[in-house]
């Protein structure tokens, strides 16, 4: 095999393992809530927000894996939440 043929393959393999388990519909709304947010971050230079500046060049969203849960939290946090 070609170092090519070599580099597309994993290149493809890299993409299949990135297919998002979060349904698109939920996967757009959390992409424009996260775009909406970082439309709030200005430059402290140029009037204009981040990601208008085009200083985003990609928006990721993966699932959390293993699942989020109150355990992984300090202990100071859970302090400030009222949990502890």
């Amino acid at each position: 095999m070609t170092a090519e043929a070599t580099a597309k393959t994993q290149d493809a393999t890299e993409a299949q393992e990135k297919v998002s388990t979060i349904p698109p519909d939920e996967l757009a709304r959390l992409s424009d809530d996260v775009i909406a947010a970082l439309k709030t971050v200005y430059d402290p230079e140029i009037p204009a927000d981040i990601f208008e500046l085009g200083l985003v060049y990609k928006i990721d969203i993966e699932t959390f894996d293993p699942p989020w849960t109150p355990d992984r939290m300090s202990e100071e946090a859970q302090v400030a939440v009222g949990w502890y």
